[in-house]
Parts: structure tokens; sequence; C-alpha cells
């Protein structure tokens, strides 16, 4: 197994990979700049890169943040039955400044704002039918996330 910091150049040749996936990563880093760069760099001349983010929406309303458009460093805490408590760092930025860093080094193909499917084999192995009908009707209504998918320029 292999382990990158995506803040620091990547270990592997120029033009190695036709598609790099990074899923719920991207809000951990800062300035997403170099990272994007090292992805350009890494990808095979029409690769594709398919990265899911947190989206903005779903943060700023969360969080009841005062504005939209601030990039920041937001803190939660999440409580797992495996550790307990646990703090959790992640950036958010407004869709705009998504958008703008992708098109400095990729061309995007398609951006998506997933709902969810009503799907009764899905909704029986819940426990709890009312913990699915509640956040049905909310990500119905309430994008969770971003995804994006685009792809080096040739």
């Amino acid at each position: 197994m292999l382990q990158c910091d995506l803040s620091e150049p990547l270990p592997f040749e120029n033009e190695s990979f036709d598609l790099i996936v990074s899923s719920l990563t991207l809000h951990y880093i800062e300035d997403w700049k170099p990272t994007f760069r090292e992805f350009h760099r890494v990808l095979k001349a029409g690769g594709s890169l398919l990265f899911s983010v947190h989206h903005p929406f779903m943060d700023f309303t969360h969080f009841d943040r005062p504005d939209y458009f601030a990039h920041e460093q937001l803190r939660e805490v999440w409580h797992k039955k495996e550790s307990g408590p646990v703090e959790v760092t992640f950036y958010r930025r407004p869709i705009q400044d998504i958008i703008n860093v992708t098109v400095e080094q990729f061309s995007i193909q398609c951006m998506v704002e997933p709902q969810p499917v009503m799907d009764n084999n899905a909704r029986e192995a819940f426990e709890i039918a009312n913990w699915y009908d509640k956040w049905f009707e909310r990500l119905m209504t309430h994008p969770h996330f971003l995804v994006i998918h685009a792809r080096k320029r040739s």
C-alpha cells in the first residue's frame, strides 16, 4: 500500500495514469492548486479526474456560516462507536472556487449534485425507517456532496 500527502509532490512519473479518483478527500486540503498541478502532471493526455467533496451549500447551512463566499477552516466532532468522539478539520469554499481551480488545469465534463433514489431494498437495510425517510427528504432538497468529472486537455 502506498500512502501520499496530497499537498506534496506525488511520487509518480509524468503522464503515468489514465484516471485519478479522489473521493471525499480534497476538502481536507487548504490549497488545491498544487494538488491539481500534480494531478495534471501525472495524468496522461485526455486522462480523467473524478472527485467528490462536501457540497459547499451543505457545509454553509450545517455550520450556519455567515458568509457563503468565505474559504474557511471548519471543525466538527464525529461520535464513533469504535473510538468515541473524533475531531475532524476540513475546509469549506464556495462552488465558484471549486470550479475555477479545476478549470485552471482541466476541462469539466460533468458536475453532479447527487440525490437519493427511493429503493425499498436499501430502506429495509436500515434499522429505523424514520431515519431513512428523514434523510431521503433532506437529501432531495439539500445537496450534501458534489461530484466532478474533469479531463486533462490534450
